[in-house]
Parts: C-alpha cells; sequence; structure tokens
C-alpha cells in the first residue's frame, strides 16, 4: 500500500495504523499522529562487473541527465550507460531531488527505460550490466547478488553513515494513528521500540530510531 493509501485508510476509519514513507506534510497533520520507525537508505545501484565504486554528485546528475554516455568517462569499461528509471517518481528518486542540488530540477535521459516496480529495476540491474537505478536499498537490494551501491562523494551508504547522516540519501518510514494510539495499536508500536522490534526493523534491511 503506498503513503497515501495508508494516510487514507487511517482517516476514513478502515486502518488502525498506517505505515508511510515519509513524515507528515503540515497540511496532513490535523488528528493524525506520526510515529517514526526507521530510515531507508536509497542508493545510486549498478552492476557489480563495473569497476566503479564511488561517484561525485555532479557525476551522478551527469549519468542520469544523458550528458555522459559511457562508463569509460567514469573510470569504467567502454560500457554504454544504460539509465533505469520508474514510470513517475518514487520516495527513493524523491529523496534524490531533495537532497542532490544539481538533481532537483533535472530531467531524467530521453533514452532512459521507465519501469513501473521498484522489483523490475533491480532485477534489470541484476542481470545487465551498463545499467544505473536509483533503488531502495532494503532487503529486496540484498536478494540480488550481482549489484552494488556506489559511494557518493567518498561516503558509502552504511548503517553507521546513515545514523550519522553523512550519508544523506534516505527517508523515514514511519506509523500513522488516528490521534493517541491505544490498546493492541499502542502495544504495537511500543514493540517496535523494543530490542526485538529493532532486530526485525534491522533485517529488512532499514535502520531503527527509536
Amino acid at each position: 500500500m503506498s503513503t497515501e493509501g495508508g494516510l487514507e485508510g487511517v482517516r476514513s476509519g478502515r486502518l488502525q495504523i498506517g505505515l508511510i514513507a515519509r513524515p507528515l506534510h503540515s497540511n496532513e497533520k490535523g488528528k493524525l499522529v506520526y510515529h517514526p520507525v526507521a530510515r531507508s537508505m536509497s542508493g545510486v545501484v549498478l552492476h557489480k562487473s563495473l569497476p566503479i565504486n564511488n561517484l561525485s554528485e555532479a557525476q551522478i546528475c551527469d549519468v542520469f541527465s544523458g550528458k555522459v554516455k559511457s562508463w569509460q568517462d567514469l573510470g569504467g569499461n567502454e560500457t554504454k550507460i544504460t539509465v533505469l528509471t520508474r514510470k513517475r517518481d518514487d520516495n527513493n528518486t524523491a529523496t534524490f531531488r531533495e537532497k542532490m542540488t544539481c538533481f532537483k530540477d533535472l530531467v531524467i535521459t530521453s533514452d532512459a527505460i521507465a519501469l513501473l516496480r521498484g522489483s523490475e529495476v533491480l532485477a534489470a540491474l541484476d542481470k545487465r550490466p551498463g545499467t544505473v537505478g536509483i533503488t531502495n536499498l532494503g532487503s529486496s537490494f540484498r536478494d540480488h547478488e550481482n549489484i552494488k551501491a556506489v559511494a557518493i562523494n567518498g561516503v558509502s551508504p552504511t548503517v553507521d553513515t546513515a545514523r550519522s547522516e553523512k550519508y544523506r540519501f534516505f527517508n523515514e518510514r514511519g506509523l500513522v494513528t488516528l490521534g493517541d494510539p491505544q490498546g493492541l495499536t499502542k502495544r504495537f508500536i511500543e514493540f517496535m521500540a523494543t530490542a526485538e522490534g529493532r532486530k526485525i526493523i534491522g533485517s529488512q534491511g532499514a535502520i531503527p530510531v527509536r
């Protein structure tokens, strides 16, 4: 379910609790209460066969805009760059637009291959050397053994760098309730902050914030 679906489900009373991929906007608060749970990293992902492990922000923007068309220009081999994107911006791309200055209003190259789901982007990255995409770095990313996330400006996406915010490309995941949580809903939210709850969050590739 999308963030909007989670919000609407809680507002309408169909859901006692909703999972959303960002904090509430100021005009959404009202009776809704937001409970931060985890940080979820996004990253620039490519095939492990490419000998490239770090890109600057400027290089990333040059790749996604189509200004640079070969990995050789970035220290790799003579492989054509194929940009993979989503048919519409998702939370991962939105994170880069928000936090990377040159990406804010960047127009993705018209040569990019647009896919519907993040899982399709990951599968294509895993099978096709030369491709590059922006994806979530959670458990689905770790299920694909042929891909890697590059460091950005020399900072690798790790639990420690995201927690310290040295790695800036993450979004916050949280739970939303209608008013203060009660009963089982309250107990569930409290459980998420326990050692066992934090372990479950970490097993999904996210970083607990409570």
